[in-house]
Order: structure tokens, then sequence, then C-alpha cells
């Protein structure tokens, strides 16, 4: 983590005070950090199981010392699994936004999805430089594959709570100034880039033909099916400015396997939580936060117990 300036100082000072705290202390921790502003993903690891052979924090480059500028990205290997956690670029409202969401999107496939043999020599030396997935010749995968995270869209209509709802929002003005509310943000020239962002449906279609190309499998759409209101997201119960977003939700967060064979479990803290309670976002499902954790259990773990997964966040 980073230490130089006071602020970082402090940040880093405070985080290692608490790492060094029971049941914390038990964990080796993996940081990816923004440069630009207090947000990032981690990883903990228990100290008594194998530490990652390699730790990458960047999709575009294989170089320790690089990294996604906003802290996207945490890529472990280890010995038996590859573990790829990711905090996904928000599709936004405008066009640079979405363009960021394109490219973001485009980083992910270069990563998951077989390579083309198809490509100029230049293509390929880029390519050369990048985190690629172990991969027999055939292409399959030589060590099973995790993705996770907060994905920050939706895979299927199922995945909201209000799909109608979703998929009519726009962009409101922002409070401030002499003028009161300063003038919506113009609808996108493309429908299809139009409504909740998370829910448009080219994100959508870009996020299911990654997953189908990558051969991914959703853990806990595996599972559990086409379960309704399974959301990971809800709308703040109290507050004005998203008032409308009250009891409204979005399935956000996600565990991706590439072999459904390792799959033992996977739940949201949000199961078994009525729809009526999910509502007011209650702590014991999203425990101070507006996303709920999710775990996956995996097989065939050390000592033949199963190993597991869980990811939460912390922040809106």
């Amino acid at each position: 983590m980073r230490d130089d300036t006071k602020q970082y100082r402090e940040d880093k000072a405070l985080i290692d005070l608490v790492m060094r705290q029971r049941p914390l202390s038990g964990y080796r921790a993996f940081w990816a950090c923004a440069d630009i502003k207090r947000a990032g993903c981690g990883v903990l690891v228990k100290k008594d199981v194998e530490a990652p052979l390699r730790v990458t924090r960047s999709l575009t480059s294989r170089a320790r010392h690089e990294a996604h500028e906003e802290g996207r990205v945490l890529l472990l290997e280890f010995s038996t699994l590859v573990f790829l956690n990711v905090y996904a670029q928000n599709n936004g409202w405008t066009a640079e936004s979405m363009a960021k969401r394109r490219a973001w999107d485009e980083e992910l496939r270069r990563f998951l999805v077989v390579p083309g043999e198809e490509k100029d020599k230049d293509a390929k030396e880029e390519d050369a430089r990048r985190p690629t997935r172990p991969r027999a010749a055939d292409g399959c995968s030589l060590k099973p594959l995790i993705w996770t995270g907060d994905l920050n869209a939706c895979h299927r209509e199922i995945d909201v709570s209000h799909p109608a709802f979703f998929a009519n929002q726009k962009a409101e003005g922002k409070s401030g100034g002499k003028s009161g509310k300063a003038p919506p943000i113009a609808l996108p020239p493309d429908p299809d880039d139009r409504g909740q962002p998370g829910f448009t449906a080219n994100e959508r279609r870009r996020f299911d033909a990654l997953v189908k190309d990558a051969r991914l499998v959703d853990a806990y759409r595996f599972l559990h099916g086409d379960a309704e209101m399974r959301m990971t997201w809800f709308g703040h119960p109290g507050v004005t400015q998203v008032g409308k977003y009250r009891g409204k939700g979005m399935r956000l967060d996600y565990f991706f396997v590439d072999d459904e064979e390792v799959i033992e479990s996977c739940a949201q803290a949000t199961d078994g939580v009525s729809v009526a309670e999910l509502a007011e976002r209650p702590d014991r499902a999203f425990f101070g936060s507006d996303h709920c954790a999710v775990l996956l259990r995996l097989k065939g773990a050390r000592g033949g117990g199963g190993a597991s997964a869980s990811r939460r966040e912390d922040t809106p």
C-alpha cells in the first residue's frame, strides 16, 4: 500500500492496526488500491494455507509494479486455482463513463476468453505482456478459475427486482448553484445504452457473451436456478436522494467458475430474508453496506473439508 503522503500513511497505519487484531491476524492481506480516491479491492488468505504463487493488479500487464489506477483488479494464482477479484467499472450515465465500461469489458474478455489465432504480430506481442489464464493446448483451463466481485452489471432480467423500473431509469440533474438543479443528462443516442447503469441492454448483452465465450458457470444460479428476488444490492431505505430505489434491488455480486464440479455450495446473506425486510436493508444481511455478503464453498480442499471464498462490499 502507498505511504508517500500523510493521508496514505494514516490509512496504512489504521489498516495495519486492524489486521493485527484477531481474527484478521490469521490472514494474509492483499490489496489493490486506487491512486486518486479511497477505493479498490482486497483478498484475505488464511495463513495456514499456501500463499499465492503470483499476485497481479492489472489485466493489461504482468509486471508486479503495474496496477489498475482505480484499484479494480486483484488476480491471485495459487498452485491449484486462479482467483480473480474485481470491482467493475460502473457504466454510468455519460458517453465517457460508458466508453470506460466498454474498455473494461474488453480487458476482461482478453483475459477470460481463449485468444484467437488470427491476430497480427503487434496484437500477439501486446497479449504476451498481459496476464493470462493457465490453459492447455485445447483451450481448457489447467487450473480452476474463480471470478468474483462487484461486477456492476446484472446478467439476466431475473437479476433485478423490478425490470421495468430499472429499464426506464434516466439520469437526473444534480442540485447546486443559483439555478437549483442542473439540466438532466441527455439520453444516449443508442436506445440499448439507456436505463439503469448495470441493467442496460448493451451491458447485459456483453456480459452474457463474455460468460458464454469464456465457458463460465454462475455458481449461485447453478445451485438455485431461477429463484426470484435473489438480489445482492438494495437501495437505501431512508435517504431522500435515492428514495425511489427503496425496496428495489439488483444482483451485482457474483462467483463464476469454469467447472461446476468444484462447487459445493453458494449462498447470499439475503437468502431466507423476506422481501419486506430486505426493503429495510437489515444489518443481518448487509452488515451496514448496501451490498450483501456472498459465500462460495469448494469441493476437494485439503483434508476433504472443502474450501470457501466470500465477498462483501463495505462502501456504497
